[in-house]
């Protein structure tokens, strides 16, 4: 019974002990991993040291208004390690296609993308996303006219193998495809239409990234050169002819140039000749000159103070110009003419006055010289 036992146990630590020995079963083939906010802080210098990680798609926006919290810290880190970089936005049904490209363009520039943007359309339940045929081929149409616009290249359209088929189809098939289908079957989208990305895992493990990736590899004849961003738009080659054609208007003759500068040589001279001036008068202060025949001594003015000079007359002119300063003076002026016929009121008022006193004491003296001489005249006629 104890020998049993024995064995058993011995049996049981050998099984455990082969099992810690035993390596962890490695991913199988595949060149790049795309990330959003799922996989949460990813230590992108220990990722990187994965030589399969050749490239990553960082989802940046979602719908009108979502924005990834992690697409910042995960497009720095990984560039910075030497990852080629590309971003994608996760496309909805019940917002508008302008306001959707809107939240992408906002967050995804040009000059810090490597590979072409991606186009996210599928099917997901589970987040109320439930497509139909018609809406998903004219809001995805939509969409990646936008991006080819603006970016000057065509997007790459990710979906799921039966999506494509039952929903886009022959309408996209000229665009670069990344199709997911788990399991060891490769894509078949059919419709004349080629896939460049398999996506053919969403339960990878990588080092550095704490939860599950998608794992995904290049059909056969593409890789990254397949999916690299353009390095000059489409647009700037046009932007730079038409630069060319309005310089060489703006373009003088020979003849015209040597004019010009002749003329503005003298000019030159002019100025420097008056300037010359101004300075040996300023430096004689003491000089007299003659003028109309009198003798007068020269002010002492430095160019300095000839300046400041220029400058209250400039700054009276400007204040004057004002409308501010000119209701004031407007104001002012009628002030002052009220005042004065306030004054001549005042003076007449007085003049009438003394007029009238004057008129009064010249009656009154008549009055008394009445009196006085019919005095007299009675006195004369008792006697």
């Amino acid at each position: 019974m104890r020998l049993r036992v024995v064995t058993y146990l011995a049996f049981v630590l050998g099984i455990a002990f082969a099992l810690q020995a035993s390596p962890v079963p490695a991913e199988p083939n595949f060149h790049g991993i795309d990330v959003s906010w799922y996989q949460k802080r990813i230590d992108w210098d220990v990722t990187a040291r994965d030589k399969r990680v050749s490239f990553v798609f960082i989802k940046a926006t979602e719908g009108g208004r979502i924005q990834d919290c992690n697409y910042r810290y995960n497009l720095e880190n990984a560039r910075r390690q030497g990852i080629k970089v590309g971003s994608y936005h996760f496309l909805r049904p019940e917002t508008p296609v302008r306001l959707q490209f809107d939240n992408f363009f906002s967050r995804v520039r040009v000059n810090e993308q490597d590979l072409i943007p991606v186009i996210d359309i599928e099917d997901v339940p589970e987040m109320g996303v439930l497509w139909k045929p018609q809406q998903a081929r004219e809001y995805l149409k939509g969409f990646a006219d936008l991006v080819e616009k603006h970016y000057g290249c065509k997007p790459m359209i990710y979906t799921s193998n039966k999506f494509f088929v039952d929903y886009l189809g022959r309408a996209f098939s000229d665009y670069p495809l990344f199709i997911a289908r788990y399991g060891p079957d490769e894509p078949t989208p059919q419709n004349g239409a080629n896939w460049v990305l398999w996506q053919f895992t969403k339960t990878g493990r990588v080092d550095g990234i704490d939860h599950a990736v998608d794992l995904s590899r290049f059909n056969k004849g593409y890789n990254l050169s397949s999916i690299a961003f353009p390095k000059k738009r489409s647009g700037s080659k046009n932007k730079d002819k038409v630069t060319q054609k309005e310089s060489k208007k703006n373009k003088t003759k020979p003849a015209e140039r040597k004019e010009e500068t002749k003329a503005e040589k003298a000019g030159k001279t002019v100025k420097a000749s008056a300037l010359t001036a101004r300075v040996t008068d300023s430096v004689r202060p003491g000089k007299k000159r003659k003028k109309n025949g009198k003798q007068a001594e020269e002010k002492k003015e430095t160019p300095k103070e000839t300046k400041k000079e220029n400058k209250k007359n400039q700054r009276e002119k400007v204040e004057a110009s004002k409308p501010e300063t000119q209701n004031a003076a407007q104001k002012e002026s009628q002030k002052v003419t009220k005042k004065k016929e306030k004054q001549t009121q005042k003076s007449d008022s007085t003049a009438g006055k003394k007029k009238a006193a004057s008129t009064a004491k010249k009656a009154q003296k008549q009055k008394k010289q009445q009196s006085k001489s019919q005095k007299k005249r009675g006195k004369s006629k008792k006697k």
